[in-house]
């Protein structure tokens, strides 16, 4: 994806330790750019430090932090339904799919 395109609050699905999981995004974080200190050593190259950029998430099914450095790691997002309470790719699809009965849990008497 592109940072364009990311929404903070909205759910995308991002590869964590190797696993897709569905990231909720909280907040987004600012680069900053500072100039190398020169106290007390010979800089030879004064090229400006980048550092942070990128996102803070929440991890859907574990609710821990996750750091997201830029947005090419967000895959795409995902949507929260209503009635079962997955997160879905689809959701229009899914509902059409399932119908009515989409949600409901049998009942065994």
């Amino acid at each position: 994806m592109k940072a364009k395109d990311v929404v903070v609050g909205r759910v995308y699905v991002v590869k964590v330790s190797g696993k897709l999981a569905s990231v909720r995004i909280d907040a987004s974080r600012e680069r900053v750019v500072r100039q190398p200190s020169r106290k007390g050593t010979t800089i030879l190259f004064s090229r400006p430090i980048v550092s942070g950029g990128g996102y803070i998430g929440t991890n859907i099914r574990t609710n821990r932090e996750v750091n997201i450095r830029s947005a090419a790691r967000l895959r795409y997002e995902v949507m929260k339904c209503d009635l079962c309470g997955d997160y879905t790719r689809d959701l229009e699809r899914r509902k059409a799919f399932f119908g009515a009965t989409h949600g409901m849990k049998e009942v065994t008497r």
